[in-house]
């Protein structure tokens, strides 16, 4: 059964089909309050209404739906198209204009938005990232070298050095492997706990290492040797990608040079998001915990809950010699390797390595695999994660966003040799106190490093490079068979500085507030024993 429309004419003053006068007298009223609006939302309004069953009367339509003008005012103008109209007695009015940045004004060039001619893409508004501060304070100091980004990436190209590895000493025993923290899911997650205090605990740098310094004096011959912790090696080894400041220490006795990282250079910091330059954390977000800083230094905490959170209280058992003292309490095992560098100048590296925790390896029986496990923090102002199914999807994106932190992690563990590589994926319970731990990826450090284009040619190749110069510039820098110089990152700039100087100016800052807190202790205990002498002198 077909369903007609009833006839629809207009006259002065009434719009819609013929009714009583009731309903005459809503439309009529209507008109005015639309004017200024195209009649079509009207006739589309009027339209719906006529749809109806013809025996009900328009009124009662209109009473019984509580229906009034002003609903019918705001339907009208929702449903009106966005077309320019003439109002009574004024001109027609034109629409809005959007401006289209791909074409017209604003292309390439100098100060250009972008676009086609100017051979850049169409201009995107980001947020500005408010650098962070650098971490290296030039006093008296003599900038010896700089070292530019782009130099470092052609040279690895051409990397034809040879590097021999050689295993001296393993010390200490890993924990076991927690296979059940594998089940974690982005529906079903697991509550990390806070870190214990042993875990907390940071080992002694290479120069202080009382394992490394016997090695020193083992080695034989005239050839330079590089002592260095596994921290310090590898951000020489991913330079190339960092962003924010840092720097290391370099001290040379005679023909021994160590790295060392100190308490100001931010090394040991995981940053998160740090190369994701379209909407990354920044320190002006009104947020004081997802600030780049309080998120570096939740995500530094959060990697060790990782870690605690995986291993098991029981160890390997693999014949190693014991750990010493100065590692009391300390969870990794400990693996000494000596690497030969060739080349026109030749030098040997000595290396201290971590190996986080071991499971038994399928292929061989009474046999481990060595793990190195590392936390992921989830940017906070992005929740992303929620929406994504499986963990595997997460890597691609995270790997772009914290590509420098990454391709460190890929250098600490080809210079421990480990087997694989244990990622856990972390994101906050509600507070940035709490966190739950998503999924965990399991990759072999050669595979990821193919595919971030991470290689130990990649990494031996600046690391060589900076490591050359910093023998050539020390031994013209020597005073009494010694030198100290540093490896600078300013923040936001390319450039890797070698810079000759005693400290880094932020031991002098730390040295005058001791004093003025000792100065202060002074007069706060000069005045108790004066009110206690008065008080003496009041009871006689």
């Amino acid at each position: 059964m077909t369903f007609q429309l009833p006839e629809l004419y207009c006259e002065e003053g009434i719009f819609g089909p013929p009714s009583d006068s009731k309903l005459s007298a809503v439309f009529a009223d209507a008109k005015h309050v639309v004017d200024g609006l195209k009649s079509a939302a009207l006739d589309r309004a009027t339209h719906r209404w006529s749809a109806l069953d013809s025996g009900n009367d328009w009124w009662d339509y209109v009473v019984l739906n509580k229906r009034s003008l002003e609903e019918l005012r705001d339907e009208a103008a929702i449903t009106a198209p966005v077309t320019s109209f003439r109002p009574q007695g004024g001109r027609a009015m034109q629409p809005r204009k959007h401006y289209d940045f791909s074409r017209g004004r604003g292309r390439g060039g100098n100060n250009g938005r972008g676009g086609k001619r100017g051979g850049r893409s169409t201009y995107q508004p980001r947020e500005e990232i408010t650098p962070m501060r650098d971490t290296f304070v030039m006093k008296d100091g003599e900038r010896l070298r700089d070292f530019d980004f782009d130099d470092l990436v052609k040279r690895g190209k051409q990397f034809d050095t040879s590097v021999v590895v050689t295993d001296l000493k393993l010390c200490g025993l890993p924990r076991v492997y927690a296979t059940e923290v594998e089940r974690a899911r982005i529906t079903a997650p697991r509550k990390l706990q806070e870190c214990p205090e042993t875990m907390k605990f940071k080992g002694p740098t290479a120069f202080q290492d009382p394992v490394l310094r016997l090695m020193v004096r083992s080695i034989e011959g005239d050839l330079p040797v590089i002592v260095a912790t596994e921290e310090a090696l590898s951000s020489l080894m991913a330079c190339t990608r960092s962003i924010h400041a840092w720097h290391i220490k370099c001290f040379r006795f005679k023909r021994f040079t160590f790295l060392e990282t100190v308490e100001h250079g931010k090394t040991d910091v995981e940053w998160v998001a740090e190369t994701n330059t379209m909407n990354g954390p920044s320190e002006t977000a009104i947020m004081t915990e997802n600030r780049a800083s309080a998120l570096g230094a939740e995500s530094t905490a959060v990697a060790k809950e990782f870690v605690a959170h995986s291993i098991l209280k029981t160890t390997c058992n693999i014949s190693t010699e014991k750990r010493h003292d100065d590692f009391k309490g300390m969870t990794p095992m400990f693996r000494y390797r000596r690497y030969d560098i060739g080349g026109s100048s030749p030098f040997i590296v000595l290396v201290r390595s971590e190996i986080d925790a071991g499971t038994p390896n399928p292929q061989k029986p009474n046999s481990f695999l060595y793990l190195r496990l590392f936390g992921l923090l989830e940017h906070a102002a992005s929740h992303q994660w929620q929406d994504t199914s499986a963990a595997s999807n997460i890597l691609t994106t995270e790997l772009k966003h914290n590509s420098f932190k990454v391709a460190r992690w890929i250098a600490r563990s080809v210079l421990s040799g480990a087997d694989l590589m244990k990622i856990g994926l972390i994101s906050r319970n509600k507070t940035a106190n709490q966190h739950n731990l998503v999924g965990i990826i399991s990759q072999d450090p050669t595979t990821l490093g193919s595919q971030v284009g991470v290689t130990s040619a990649t990494l031996w190749s600046n690391a060589i490079a900076l490591l050359t110069a910093l023998l050539q510039e020390s031994e013209k820098c020597m005073v009494n068979g010694q030198a100290n110089l540093f490896f600078v990152k300013n923040a936001n700039n390319n450039v890797i500085e070698l810079i000759s100087q005693d400290t880094d100016g932020n031991d002098d800052n730390d040295e005058e507030e001791e004093e003025e807190e000792g100065e202060e202790e002074e007069e706060e205990e000069e005045e108790e024993d004066e009110g206690e002498d008065e008080d003496e002198e009041g009871d006689e």
